[in-house]
């Protein structure tokens, strides 16, 4: 019999998906209120990882 995963295992799962998860431009410039150029010009030198780009961003002083 399988059990069912519980509350910890699927917020492991979860946060393994957020992890492996990538930035497009559009969804990046819309949560941050950045300029799609922006964005791009950030995703493009960094790469699309949702992790590194929030910590990036996190860390910038962008208007």
């Amino acid at each position: 019999m399988i059990d069912e995963p519980d509350e910890n295992q699927k917020t492991d799962v979860f946060r393994q998906i957020a992890q492996d998860a990538t930035y497009t431009a559009h969804t990046l410039a819309e949560r941050y209120g950045l300029s799609e150029g922006q964005a791009r010009s950030l995703i493009k030198i960094h790469g699309p990882s949702r992790e590194k780009l929030d910590r990036i961003v996190a860390a910038q002083p962008f208007p």
